[in-house]
């Protein structure tokens, strides 16, 4: 696995890994008879908030008692759990530790901030299993804004018992946050979501012996390649703000109705077995498909788009770490030139590492370089290179995909801008916690781009396809611009005022689930304009401050204005929505 690769490549560091092994730092033995509750949660309190990855070698940890990543001032999350991989890294409650079943509790929790300001937290690669015995128990509490991932990870209840396989609805402000690549064995119910803020983006979700699937009860959810097999409703999407956004999802089980929905509601391409009707009485059922189904469509409903997965990225590729050229995080001195050595080395990975690396001039990302892995590091960059529209990151020339990810930026204004893609390849960037208020990216090249898990601000997409996963921009003004090519997006969260998406030159933009979170600025501009292409979306708003969106859409003459839609929480709720624009 990548994070064994990484682990051997940093264990020799002569500053701190950003791996921190929790078997030898810690003494976490796990072999599934040693209580290893003290070594875990001790790792958690000592690295909370700082950046690093807490890695579980393979093996069976048992627990007594529930883990929680720590709270405190100061403490704005970036904390991360990784094992070895779901079938070989298990946290494993002891049998008939939590008899009461009305004592919940959660396995692990990741807690919730009081604020939205936890920030990009991971758990990946293992499994968490809620053992036997334990009716009061929920596999994981899941928590984190901007950016954070829940991925590749399996919950189980080793009797079926349990109440909540992933609890996303036990604190308020909870997301925006990826969900992806996650099993869940048993309990009464597979997810469970609430509130009405940040949105959470759901991807290759399975669900297998559960009473309820997926129960949503308020939040706004965007949901692809969701499989359910449950007992009773595969999905219950309940109350006037809940927002579902569902496609290419298999629905199977018994009862009377396979999707219970009192709020709204777009499915697209989702198959549904055993159920008498789909979502509504008289709609089908048996085994008939939802093609094109939504509580409220304005305009017709475009054709599917066909959507493509991210390349992988092979855990064989040689590596290099900046340190070794001389780069030294938290030092306070420029790394730009040992960082630029590393990539000019001919290794296909290069490893930062965590901390902060300083820079003053761009980094030319050449085509040997197949992945840049950031280890949870921070880029910092001279007062120069904000006043002047330079790149921090260029990557040019022909070749194989290239994946960006695990890196963060400070924060503040300027002029530059994150990266400059002028390379005809495929680019992936992933987990990415980058600031608001400098560009984020901009491209000449016209390889496909591919955005998992990133918060940023402006966007400038030339005659490219994007494939885009949790997408949270945040910055006041334009955020984002389709100049000619297709756009797609699972799960767009906005702050803010100023235009979401502006399409042009023929684009084609899709927004399938997300939400505005309209904090400042509604008045400032149209919320998607439309010059020339077309729109599909399934799309949302919240508005607390009293300043929502004046203008929904301009689309050449035509003006769509709030009150013509349905309403969410003092924003507007709309289900599907397509036009376009010669």
């Amino acid at each position: 696995m990548i994070a064994a690769i990484l682990l051997s490549a940093l264990g020799s560091a002569s500053v701190e890994p950003s791996y921190i092994d929790v078997a030898k730092q810690f003494g976490a033995r796990g072999d599934g008879v040693t209580d290893d509750t003290g070594a875990i949660q001790r790792a958690l309190n000592e690295y909370t908030g700082k950046g690093r990855v807490l890695y579980l070698r393979a093996g069976t940890y048992l627990v007594s008692d529930a883990l929680a990543y720590r709270k405190g001032e100061g403490i704005y999350g970036f904390t991360h759990l990784w094992g070895a991989g779901p079938a070989k890294t298990v946290i494993r409650l002891r049998d008939a530790q939590w008899t009461d079943p009305e004592h919940r509790r959660a396995l692990l929790t990741l807690g919730s901030h009081g604020s939205a300001d936890w920030f990009h937290n991971t758990v990946q690669n293992l499994t968490l299993d809620t053992g036997k015995g334990n009716p009061g128990a929920s596999g994981i509490e899941f928590y984190s804004n901007n950016t954070g991932a829940l991925r590749h990870v399996g919950v189980r209840s080793g009797d079926g018992q349990g109440r909540v396989g992933v609890e996303l609805g036990h604190g308020d402000m909870n997301g925006p946050l990826l969900v992806q690549h996650v099993r869940i064995e048993g309990f009464a119910t597979g997810v469970h979501a609430g509130y009405t803020v940040n949105s959470q983006t759901l991807e290759h979700v399975q669900i297998v012996g559960a009473q309820v699937g997926l129960k949503n009860e308020g939040q706004c959810l965007a949901v692809r390649g969701l499989q359910v097999q449950a007992s009773g409703p595969a999905i219950q999407n309940l109350g006037g703000n809940s927002f579902l956004t569902l496609l290419e999802s298999d629905l199977s089980g018994k009862g009377p109705i396979a999707i219970e929905n009192t709020g709204y509601l777009m499915a697209q391409n989702v198959a549904v077995k055993g159920y008498r009707d789909a979502a509504r009485a008289g709609d089908g059922g048996g085994n008939s498909p939802l093609r094109n189904f939504t509580t409220h469509e304005f305009g017709g409903m475009v054709k599917t788009v066909r959507v493509a997965e991210p390349p992988t990225v092979s855990n064989q590729l040689r590596a290099v770490r900046v340190a070794d050229f001389g780069a030294v995080p938290n030092d306070g001195k420029d790394d730009t030139v040992a960082i630029q050595r590393a990539l000019n080395s001919s290794a296909p990975q290069v490893i930062l590492g965590g901390g902060q690396y300083n820079l003053s001039q761009t980094l030319t990302v050449p085509i040997t370089v197949r992945r840049i892995a950031g280890g949870m590091a921070s880029l910092e960059f001279a007062p120069a290179m904000t006043e002047i529209a330079q790149p921090c990151i260029r990557m040019v020339g022909k070749g194989q995909p290239l994946t960006i990810d695990s890196l963060s930026t400070g924060y503040g204004g300027g002029k530059l801008w994150l990266f400059q893609n002028d390379a005809d390849r495929t680019v992936v960037l992933r987990d990415l916690q980058t600031n608001l208020w400098f560009g984020t990216y901009r491209n000449t090249g016209t390889g496909d781009l591919f955005i998992e898990n990133v918060v940023g601000g402006n966007w400038i997409f030339t005659r490219q396809r994007v494939w885009a996963r949790q997408f949270n921009a945040e910055n006041e003004g334009t955020k984002m611009v389709n100049e000619g090519g297709q756009l797609w997006i699972l799960g767009l969260k906005t702050e803010r005022g100023g235009t979401l998406v502006k399409t042009t030159g023929g684009g084609q933009t899709t927004v399938m689930g997300g939400m505005s979170y309209t904090t400042t600025a509604g008045k400032l501009a149209p919320m998607f304009v439309l010059d020339r292409g077309t729109l599909g979306l399934s799309f949302a708003e919240t508005c607390y401050s009293g300043d929502p969106f004046a203008t929904f859409l301009r689309a050449g003459s035509r003006t769509v204005l709030p009150a013509a839609l349905p309403s969410r929480a003092n924003g507007v709720a709309v289900p599907w929505f397509w036009t376009a624009m010669p």
